[in-house]
């Protein structure tokens, strides 16, 4: 496809986990499908990270 023909089609798009995004895209009614994904539990973490992901498990849904 070339550049000018890209620039003037609508936007679709795939997002993968990062539901602020998602919303985002809808709310602009842009072509959008979200797929729910996180990595996989039984990854070597630091404990900073680790921690910063337990509190967003934590957080209610809808704080975003």
């Amino acid at each position: 496809m070339k550049a000018e023909k890209l620039l003037h089609e609508p936007i679709r798009a795939v997002n993968i986990g990062l539901t602020l995004l998602g919303d985002a895209l809808l709310q602009q009614e842009t072509d959008a499908v979200s797929i729910a994904w996180r990595p996989p539990r039984k990854v070597s973490l630091s404990p900073r990270i680790a921690e910063i992901l337990r509190k967003m498990d934590d957080e209610p849904k809808g704080s975003e």
